[in-house]
């Protein structure tokens, strides 16, 4: 019989700020509630301080093989129990309702999540008030008094017992929600392989990063002994009363001539090159700015706060923390990790032997800037442990790989299959010379063409347009499509760069194109046709027959896949069998113009274009909110989707052969072995890049990663 569960807990620490491992590691962190129910049995609660003693029920549940738990991130009751209880309930025997939800495309927050599926709120009671009531101390203690050190306190049921009882109402109501969540997304279910996902998922959380302690301590420290005197400057210069304050620094900045609207590195580094007028203070000021905010105190504080006393980081994965499904990384943010200087990255080894050693001295003698070598040995705070070593691989061009397999594209697919830098093999298209000339240049130091081509070929097949250079209101300069996308890696293009990247991308990759176009013509007829399983690539009307013969293309088996259930989900099947949801889809004509430059002449069209509409979550109000979207974004969605799965895929290879997967980073595996063990880079490559047999050798595969002592950046 299976079973609901909640806890409510309470402790000193802040969970956000230490981490899962390290809040439950607390002393002061006790079970104060808990909900928890059989199947479709009434909700019982148990209150610890009426009744110590757990409730045989609910030990019962926690202890029966055969009882499935169900619970809102289930993570943290697993560890609850096992940690403050200990009961080891196997991960096999829970499911996590809000990784659930998150999968079929719904947001993770239980109140959202209710309120997208029509549920309501689960209680119009104030959920955070009442934990922030019960669940964070009044006090936190450790003052010296004439009775000892004095312990932390916090509210009870006995000093607020009206507030009480509003929380014990409000788990109550957790569980219903839960529930009601549960029996609305029954239909969009994870299949048996995801669910192995999840528990992979869970064994690499628990696992964990292994932390070098030492380093952390050291290169924070030497970016506070080294920002103190270029704070002293900043304020001297501002006369500012917090100069580490974005705001204060922006308002003072603008006074100074600073036009932008935000302190970003890139937009300062603008200014600084003389996009805005600033005075010698103001100019000083944003150069000193730029120095300090490379110290990455935060960081390292981070790492400091949220690692375990075994030197472990442990919990920094969300589970389908992205709409395709690719993991989110939170807490520390190790997907987010800086990149070391150029001088930094030759002599790592040194840079870590001296910060280790806390020879401040020797930093500057060899370095010159210590900001630079604390913050270019982030990576390297990730350390193997005593007798072990990692092993790091990463798929290579995963993305751009999936894009010409998904779209049968064989430009794209020959590159990799003739082990090609697909960079150079697209610059051969651009500037008419043979690869062999452009790899000669570029190995004698001359990088310009390919690097002109990394955008196009990163960028242009989600249909990005070249774009162009505009100015805003505030009378600055910025920069759209394909121009904008390249200056966010740091190229400029040309507006002629950018328009002919485009059209040799686009005519060179003309299966790409047609995908785009397959998946919206798909897409709507999916949406017009409930219960209609449409294959994208597959004509389904008379104009569509006509216009594959019109383009001479051949009618293959999809690849992917669409279906409506009813108005309420659209489901997009990759070829993995994953679907990715879209809610409340719908479909609208709408009349455009078009205005283009062909051959010379400038170029007017009108046409009728179907617009898909679906429900998602805005990333920038975080509100749940209609949006449109189009072929290329469908593209994207699908090449991310499964490039995801072939991470998968990888990931569950190397747990079986023994590696101890620690971690990933995109498209990057992080694994742990011992130092002699005869797993190495070579068998985790074979891992990630042997393809599964799905794709009937029509997806060329490759990885390259490297085994040290310390984590960093794959040369």
């Amino acid at each position: 019989m299976d079973g609901h569960l909640d806890w409510e807990t309470r402790s000193v620490l802040d969970l956000e700020e230490v981490g899962l491992d390290v809040y439950l590691s607390h002393p002061s962190t006790k079970i104060i509630m808990a909900n928890y129910c059989r199947s479709n049995r009434s909700i019982k609660t148990w209150e610890p301080h009426l009744n110590p003693d757990l409730p045989a029920e609910l030990e019962d549940m926690l202890l029966d093989p055969f009882c499935t738990l169900y619970a809102w991130g289930s993570n943290f009751e697993r560890q609850v129990a096992l940690r403050l209880l200990g009961i080891d309930k196997p991960v096999t025997e829970w499911v996590c309702v809000m990784s659930a939800a998150r999968y079929a495309g719904i947001p993770g927050s239980l109140d959202e999540a209710s309120k997208v599926l029509k549920l309501g709120a689960q209680s119009k009671l104030d959920g955070n008030k009442l934990i922030r009531t019960f669940c964070e101390p009044v006090d936190v203690g450790g003052e010296d008094t004439l009775f000892g050190i004095s312990e932390a306190t916090f509210n009870t049921p006995y000093t607020h017992p009206l507030e009480w009882k509003q929380f014990f109402e409000y788990g109550v109501g957790d569980i219903i929600a839960e529930k009601a969540v549960l029996k609305k997304i029954r239909p969009f279910w994870p299949s048996e392989e995801e669910w192995e996902t999840w528990r992979l998922d869970a064994k690499i959380n628990q696992t964990g990063w292994p932390v070098d302690l030492l380093l952390v301590q050291n290169a924070r420290e030497i970016a506070l002994r080294t920002r103190e005197p270029l704070l002293a400057r900043m304020k001297e210069l501002s006369g500012l009363a917090n100069v580490e304050s974005r705001n204060q620094v922006l308002n003072w900045a603008q006074n100074q001539g600073y036009l932008f609207d935000s302190l970003g590195k890139d937009l300062i580094a603008r200014a600084l090159a003389g996009e805005c007028d600033l005075t010698p203070e103001g100019k000083e000021m944003l150069e000193l700015r730029l120095q300090t905010a490379k110290s990455s105190i935060s960081k390292y504080t981070a790492l400091a706060d949220m690692t375990a006393a075994d030197a472990r980081l442990r919990y920094q994965y969300t589970y389908y923390g992205a709409h395709t499904g690719r993991w989110a990384a939170h807490g520390v943010n190790v997907g987010n990790l800086l990149k070391p200087s150029k001088l930094v990255e030759q002599k790592l080894d040194l840079a870590v032997n001296l910060v280790r050693k806390m020879d401040y001295d020797g930093v500057v003698r060899e370095f010159g800037k210590p900001l630079d070598v604390a913050a270019g040995v982030q990576r390297s705070a990730f350390r193997a442990p005593e007798g072990k070593k990692f092993v790091c691989c990463d798929l290579n061009a995963i993305e751009n790989r999936v894009l010409g397999y998904l779209a049968r594209c064989p430009a794209i697919l020959e590159v990799f299959e003739k082990g090609l830098d697909p960079y150079i093999a697209f610059a051969v298209q651009m500037y008419k010379q043979s690869y062999e000339e452009l790899l000669a240049e570029y190995e004698a130091g001359d990088k310009g063409k390919r690097t002109i081509c990394k955008a196009p070929v990163l960028g242009g097949g989600y249909a990005l347009g070249p774009g162009e250079e505009r100015i805003g209101d505030n009378g600055l300069r910025y920069w759209t499509g394909l121009m904008g996308y390249a200056r966010n890696m740091g190229i400029e293009l040309t507006q002629e760069e950018a328009t002919k990247s485009i059209e040799v991308l686009r005519k060179a990759w003309v299966e790409v194109t047609w995908l785009w176009k397959d998946m919206e013509r798909a897409a709507a007829f999916a949406i017009r046709h409930p219960g209609h399983l449409t294959g994208v690539g597959v004509p389904e009307l008379q104009w569509e027959f006509d216009l594959f013969d019109r383009l001479g293309r051949k009618i293959h088996e999809p690849l992917l896949n669409f279906k409506c259930h009813s108005d309420k989900v659209l489901e997009l099947i990759l070829p993995a069998g994953r679907p990715l949801f879209y809610w409340s889809p719908r479909v609208e004509t709408q009349h455009k113009t078009w205005t283009g430059i062909r051959d010379g002449r400038t170029i007017t069209r009108e046409y009728d274009q179907d617009v898909i509409f679906y429900h998602a979550k805005d990333p920038k109000t975080k509100q749940w909110v209609e949006t449109d979207t189009f072929g290329g974004h469908l593209v994207e969605n699908a090449d991310q989707g499964e490039a995801r799965d072939i991470l998968v895929d990888g990931l569950k290879r190397a747990d079986a052969m023994g590696f101890e997967v620690c971690g990933s980073t995109y498209d990057e595996a992080v694994t742990l072995v011992d130092i002699n063990s005869n797993l190495g880079v070579e068998e985790l490559c074979q891992c990630l890049a042997t393809p599964h047999e799905r794709y009937k050798g029509q997806l060329p595969l490759a990885a390259s990663g490297f085994e040290d002592i310390i984590y960093r950046k794959d040369a």
